[in-house]
């Protein structure tokens, strides 16, 4: 077995859970998915789901405001 890296960037919607695909499936689940939200005032992201294939994330209200943005996403798994 060999450490995999794989990372990406996307669409972050507001309040709609999105699904983030990795370019290369995992032979076991992801061991682990690190996020960092772009733009989306007033919003931030969290990982609902972690799969061998794909993570879920869905961007929150966390202020007076609101708002779509983007998402970094890292993953290391085996």
């Amino acid at each position: 077995m060999s450490l995999s890296v794989q990372w990406g960037f996307g669409e972050s919607p507001y309040v709609e859970p999105t699904t983030y695909t990795y370019p290369l499936a995992y032979s076991v689940n992801a061991l682990n998915v690190v996020i960092g939200s772009v733009g989306g005032r007033e919003s931030t992201c969290r990982i609902n789901s972690v799969s061998k294939d794909s993570f879920i994330a869905y961007r929150h209200f966390s202020g007076s405001g609101k708002g779509s943005g983007y998402l970094y996403w890292l993953a290391i798994g085996i």
